[in-house]
């Protein structure tokens, strides 16, 4: 194993070989991938994206192994940095640097004039390591600042805060703006890592571990007599694992350190412990020994890791809420991860990103308070007022800045994420454009091109709501201004209060059509995506039936696999004017598990408003046992007359006889005879027919006729049918069909229909065409 890395939750792990790179869920092998030449594997953060970096470039693999971008090179890529959610990478390749984008293109590139070492990747900002300097860039390629070392720089780590990097045998710690705070000689680089919230740099090199704090004390070193080979961290400093040993002792050791180095646990291998990947909650430890990936289980630590944070969480919601509301939900959260801290390896792991989202929820307040008072006067200055104002004023003013910071957020993940989605269809019209192939294929092509359409509109739309955002933010600049100056002539900021309030609705508003955007894109990217190799999911039945308030269309999902199916979302998409969906009010089109062998019934309402061809597409978006995200392509219902459009007819037999008689000139008529059917078998069809109601039956000559109504819900046109049915043989039917109609060419129409259902649900029932 040549190198290993995980997420930040430990579920997913990648590993690579010289020739093979490996994916892994919860200790499971997801996939393996032949390639020669690999040297390095990293995982974002949130385990979307794998990049392999081997001899002949880079290459982009979700964790089921399948391929999202390449990127070729002739030259040798020393260090890649990836963004969080796996959407930018940074390269140094050779003497430049690169930008690229989530379909592995270019953003920029720029010469370094000399080697590049190591690279780091923060919000708006690019570190990277040169021959003699450490510089930074933009997020667009831009130097904006550079400091000398002397020596090639390899490791660079960085926060919002600090930058930590390593020349020659020299640590530097230096500011965001790139100012030196102090230089420490330490050795050679093993590992780096910023750690307890910022406050600290731990290194490890050739010979020993370090830490130290920000402002340059040493707070622990630990000396190690063999070499350290490998090392990694957690992000608070509370656990540190190293590999100790090499080929020269014979053996390698692999020790877990607590947050003052001394040695918690150790293990011993006579094979070579090659690499290391420690998520963030310190729960396990991933190694790459000898030819196997290992996985070290670290329980106790994560439960005492989630006791500890439980209770700083708990403080900081009280500091919180001595000023304002915590965000909704938090206290459920953290009941729940109250509750499963007793609880196994895996509840635990859950509880832990529970209590990383409130954290961060509860930090973000926390720190806009905070850093209120330091804040508010660039902001004064900014609208042209004193900056220095009276603490009372201050106090005053904070909702409004509060609503301001708010108002400072807008949904540009969102828009990001659209124009992935339109790069990745527009290469999928451009594999396929001009070929031929099969309907489903030249389907997948047309609703890749009308996703092609929609998305554009649906991001003008998110612009235009980030642009009323931006102008609700200068209301609130406004309002500001206007509260100061109302302090100063009458010693009163006015009444905010119904300002807020009605910037707080409108800002509502827009987070719900945000929210609508999101599934509108969502739907037609699920068409856009679909597909047959999803086959674990099967529509396996469905009729429409009319009432006299509208139509209902009955599903049954059936999970035809032999593993659990979770996160289970029915989307349809109606072709033709002939039906609109009613609202969905309790109908569930998300039944979300399904075990092995399972069904549901899912109920959709329609209007019916045309007789316009029309058909609903189907399609379900699910999870498989490895956590894929699959997009299974259901085929699709077409509208017909007896389902969609009629409803039953109740006449007593001189009604119908006599209507019969009104209408013999819209007339048609066929003939029928199957075997291995039975009387019986025909009659239950009749039964069950949709659209037309049983009349009356009688019996004549050993066989039996049976009258039929309906009423179009479109129009008044009545439909009416007889069917005289007799014995063949002794295992045979032979049926005569005669509809008649109140509109020309209705009759025609509901003869066809009702001769296919017959044939169709007889044939179904096992009997044969005579």
């Amino acid at each position: 194993v040549v190198d290993v890395a995980c997420d930040w939750t430990g579920r997913w792990v990648a590993a690579v070989t010289v020739r093979a790179m490996l994916t892994f869920r919860e200790r499971k092998l997801l996939s393996t991938i032949t390639h020669e030449g690999n040297r390095m594997v990293r995982v974002s953060e949130d385990g979307s994206r794998v990049v392999v970096v081997a001899f002949d470039g880079l290459h982009c693999y979700d964790m089921w192994g399948n391929s999202k971008w390449t990127y070729a090179t002739g030259q040798d890529i020393h260090d890649i940095a990836l963004q969080p959610d796996g959407a930018g990478t940074l390269v140094a390749e050779g003497e430049r640097l690169l930008r690229l984008d989530s379909q592995g293109e270019v953003r920029w590139s720029t010469s370094m004039d000399g080697f590049v070492g190591g690279v780091a990747l923060a919000d708006d900002r690019c570190l990277v390591g040169l021959e003699r300097s450490v510089r930074c860039l933009d997020h667009n390629g831009k130097q904006l600042w550079e400091l000398r070392t002397g020596q090639l720089v390899r490791g660079i780590v960085t926060d919002n805060h600090y930058v930590a990097c390593s020349s020659g045998k020299r640590l530097y710690c230096l500011t965001t703006d790139g100012n030196l705070l102090w230089r420490e000689e330490v050795g050679p680089l093993r590992h780096l890592r910023l750690v307890r919230d910022g406050g600290a740099v731990l290194v490890a090199t050739d010979s020993g571990t370090w830490c130290f704090e920000t402002n340059g004390q040493q707070l622990w070193q630990v000396a190690e007599e063999q070499f350290i080979e490998a090392a990694a961290a957690v992000p608070t400093g509370e656990l540190t694992t190293i590999v100790t040993g090499g080929e020269v002792f014979g053996k390698w050791e692999l020790k877990l350190l607590d947050r003052e180095g001394l040695v918690l646990e150790s293990y011993s291998s006579r094979e070579e412990i090659s690499c290391l990947a420690l998520p963030e909650h310190g729960g396990e430890v991933v190694a790459g020994i000898g030819s196997r990936v290992c996985w070290f289980r670290n329980s106790e630590f994560l439960k005492r890791t989630l006791t500890d944070q439980l209770a700083q969480v708990r403080k900081l919601g009280q500091k919180v809420t001595a000023y304002g509301p915590a965000p909704p939900g938090v206290e459920d959260s953290l009941e729940q991860v109250e509750a499963r801290v007793r609880g196994s390896f895996d509840a635990m792991q859950e509880a832990y990103g529970e209590l990383k989202a409130c954290r961060q929820a509860l930090a973000a307040i926390q720190q806009q308070h905070v850093e209120y008072l330091d804040q508010l006067p660039r902001l004064m200055k900014s609208l042209g007022l004193p900056e220095s104002q009276p603490q009372e004023l201050a106090a005053q003013l904070y909702p409004l800045y509060a609503l301001y910071r708010r108002l400072e957020t807008v949904p540009r993940q969102q828009e990001r994420r659209i124009n992935e989605q339109l790069a990745r269809l527009k290469k999928v019209a451009e594999t396929f454009d001009g070929q031929g192939g099969s309907e489903a294929l030249q389907r997948k092509l047309t609703y890749t091109s009308e996703a092609l359409q929609l998305l554009p509109q649906e991001r003008r739309k998110l612009r235009g709501l980030m642009k009323e955002q931006r102008a609700a933010q200068k209301q609130v600049e406004k309002r500001l201004r206007q509260a100061v100056m109302d302090w100063m002539t009458s010693g009163s900021v006015g009444v905010l209060e119904e300002f807020m309030a009605q910037v707080e609705q409108q800002q509502m508003q827009r987070v719900e059509g945000e929210a609508d955007i999101r599934e509108r894109v969502r739907n037609t990217m699920t068409f856009a995506e679909m597909s047959h190799r999803f086959d674990q999911l099967e529509l396996s039945w469905c009729a429409f039936a009319a009432d006299g308030d509208g139509v209902t269309l009955t599903l049954q999902l059936h999970n035809r696999s032999d593993i659990q199916l979770d996160r289970v979302t029915l989307q349809l998409k109606l072709e033709g004017s002939g039906l609109e969906l009613e609202q969905r009010g309790s109908t569930p089109l998300s039944p979300g598990r399904l075990a092995p062998g399972d069904w549901v019934r899912l109920r959709l309402r329609f209007r019916p408003t045309s007789r316009d061809p029309t058909q609903v597409v189907l399609a379900a978006r699910y999870s498989d046992q490895d956590g894929q995200a699959c997009t299974a392509d259901l085929g699709t219902v077409k509208v017909s007359l007896l389902g969609c459009y009629l409803v039953p007819l109740p006449l007593s037999e001189q009604e119908h006889a006599d209507l019969r008689a009104e209408h013999r000139e819209q007339s048609a008529h066929s003939e029928l005879a199957l075997d291995q059917t039975t009387p019986a078998d025909v009659q239950a069809v009749l039964k069950a027919m949709p659209g037309l109601g049983l009349c009356h039956r009688r019996s004549e000559n050993g066989g039996s006729i049976s009258y039929l109504a309906g009423r179009s819900n479109l129009t008044d046109t009545v439909y009416l049918a007889m069917l005289v049915l007799k014995p063949r043989g002794d295992t045979g039917v032979e049926m005569e069909l005669l509809c008649r109609a109140s509109q020309s060419d209705a009759a025609q129409e509901l003869l066809e229909e009702l001769q296919a259902t017959l044939r169709n649900k007889l044939l179904e029932a096992g009997g044969r065409l005579a």
